[in-house]
């Protein structure tokens, strides 16, 4: 708004002085009021000159019959000087002359006028004669001094002339003169449908170039007309939206139009939004240099969620190339303003660095900050944007995040092991189990148990570090014995690559007490077939397991070994017989204090 108001004054200084705003450059650090009060200034200081000569030129055309001073007026003397003697004039005799002048001439000699003079003289003129000079003064595209009318005339003179004008173009640039934001809402209330329609034409036409006129009024006027405005353009033809952009675009003008654009309708905003004009590089950066400087990310990101996937990819990716301190600006207002949802659709789109300074800001923040984050992912369910980035997390705050009280919520647990499924994220879900309060990890235990049979062979299956099997392990520990032996009987139903993976991750550790613990937690039948499964698989993985299990682990094994097959028993017993003497000597006899066969 205050550059539309600088513009404005800036031309009207210029109109006073016969020159082009161009030329007053040297202005430009003065604001509009400091603008208006100069050209107040100026109109006096010119105004003022010469006044003795000109009274006296009035007082002498009196004795002239009116029709006569006309005459001289027209051939002799030109629009400037009579200007300057109808100044000095009374009303009633200026009034009186222009009876014999044609419309363009009064036209003419009217920007030359004294402003206050001009309102006066117009409003003593018959409203038939106001109507002719109005459109004398549109054809001579006096646009600056049409605006001082509408603007200041009262609506009794000017609601008529509004409904004589057909031309969009002149409703378009004398509103830009308009000062009173309040008059351009009359002004609006005044002007038929059609009318409209004609200015929102006349803006498309980038011809004319007007559509910073035309986005400069809208910015101004009541919410009311702001969105029927809008509405008038979203509602036209596609071309008129892609006009708009490129006149957006033009003149840098996010900062008037994305507030503009709150006022559309959703459908409207997603129409706009996907716009070819939109889908080249150069537009998006200058659109997130605007959303940089003048903070306008309040009004950028809920557009997030109406942009196609293309788009929205590109935008994320061109995010990269903002500075760190806009990324913390975007940051802090996706907290204030409960943004977070839009946000992490473009934060999911960025390059690995910026998402870790996003990571890192989001470690930074309040727990309140951080809880609002955490309930607005839970309300868009948006766990599998998080989630990657939770991964890249200090230990520490990772720690911080999931002991956080809204990870006690069941139905929060339930969800981020849905998404944690349906994303492929066990891998970074199962560090952040290992994290968790006891008592939080006892109930995502519980809400894992709802898991069915395909989940938990989707979550077994895309396991591949050592750690996370160890994770696994243990986390299945704190369930029900029952959904244990489920658990156990998905696992033996997987490939040989899977539960190979499984025992070589014990192996390589040197740690089976995991899975000691494990199956000495299952049923009987699912630890013979999960032994079974093993034996067929790598016989000296399964020696290994019976070597560096303690006395009451060992005893299970021995135990589920002798129920084994004789050909899977003489396929162990081969290796057994590789172990030193004593060490088999003590095998057979604990299988004897056992109560089974020595197969060993």
């Amino acid at each position: 708004m205050a550059d539309f108001r600088h513009q404005a004054e800036l031309a009207k200084l210029a109109r006073l002085l016969h020159t082009s705003p161009e030329s007053l450059g040297f202005l430009a650090t003065l604001d509009s009021a400091a603008l208006n009060a100069l050209r107040q200034s100026a109109t006096r200081r010119l105004h003022g000159s010469y006044n003795a000569f000109f009274s006296r030129v009035a007082a002498a055309s009196k004795l002239l019959p009116n029709a006569m001073v006309a005459f001289i007026a027209q051939r002799s003397i030109g629009p400037l000087l009579c200007a300057r003697v109808a100044d000095a004039m009374s009303t009633e005799r200026a009034i009186a002359i222009t009876s014999h002048l044609p419309a363009d001439f009064m036209a003419a000699a009217t920007p030359h006028l004294d402003s206050a003079r001009a309102r006066e003289l117009t409003a003593a003129l018959p409203l038939s004669r106001v109507i002719e000079v109005a459109q004398a003064l549109i054809r001579q595209r006096e646009f600056i001094t049409l605006g001082d009318l509408v603007g200041n005339l009262p609506m009794s003179i000017i609601g008529p002339i509004l409904q004589e004008i057909d031309d969009g173009e002149a409703l378009l640039q004398s509103g830009f003169y308009v000062e009173n934001p309040e008059r351009l809402n009359e002004m609006l209330e005044a002007l038929p449908l059609p009318r409209l329609s004609k200015v929102i034409a006349a803006a498309a036409d980038e011809k004319a170039d007007l559509w910073p006129h035309a986005l400069a009024l809208m910015s101004v006027v009541s919410p009311r007309w702001q969105q029927r405005l809008v509405l008038l353009a979203v509602e036209g033809e596609a071309s008129v939206l892609e006009s708009m952009i490129r006149g957006v675009v033009k003149h840098d003008l996010w900062n008037v139009t994305l507030p503009l654009l709150q006022m559309m309708p959703e459908y409207g905003r997603q129409r706009l939004v996907n716009l070819p004009v939109l889908d080249d590089d150069a537009v998006l950066r200058r659109l997130l240099d605007a959303a940089a400087r003048h903070d306008l990310w309040q009004h950028l990101l809920p557009l997030a969620p109406l942009m196609n996937d293309g788009l929205r990819q590109r935008m994320g990716r061109l995010t990269d190339e903002l500075s760190e301190a806009s990324i913390r600006k975007l940051v802090n207002l996706a907290h204030e303003r409960e943004l977070w949802r839009e946000a992490l659709l473009l934060v999911e789109c960025m390059g690995i660095v910026r998402r870790a300074t996003i990571t890192e800001l989001m470690a930074e923040s309040s727990d309140a900050a951080v809880t609002g984050l955490i309930a607005t992912v839970q309300r868009a369910q948006q766990w599998q944007l998080i989630l990657p980035l939770l991964a890249t997390m200090t230990e520490k705050a990772q720690q911080r995040f999931v002991s956080l009280p809204l990870f006690r919520d069941s139905v929060l647990q339930q969800d981020i092991l849905q998404a944690a499924d349906s994303h492929g994220l066990w891998s970074i879900m199962l560090p952040l189990l290992a994290l968790m309060p006891a008592d939080v990890r006892q109930g995502v235990a519980r809400s894992a148990e709802q898991l069915d049979a395909e989940a938990v062979r989707r979550w077994s299956g895309s396991i591949r570090e050592p750690r996370h099997w160890q994770l696994t392990l243990s986390f299945i520990m704190e369930m029900s014995e029952g959904k244990r032996a489920f658990i156990a009987e998905q696992f033996s139903q997987h490939d040989d690559a899977v539960l190979h993976s499984l025992l070589q991750a014990f192996n390589q550790e040197g740690l089976w007490q995991p899975l000691l613990d494990f199956l000495m937690a299952l049923p009987i039948p699912a630890q013979q077939v999960l032994m079974l499964r093993a034996g067929r698989l790598n016989p000296e993985l399964r020696l290994s397991l019976l070597m560096a299990a303690p006395p009451a682990a060992r005893d299970m094994v021995l135990q589920r070994l002798a129920e084994l097959p004789g050909s899977e028993q003489a396929t162990f017993s081969a290796l057994a017989a590789q172990l030193p003497e004593a060490q088999q000597q003590g095998l057979r006899q604990r299988c004897r204090e056992l109560g089974i066969a020595e197969f060993i």
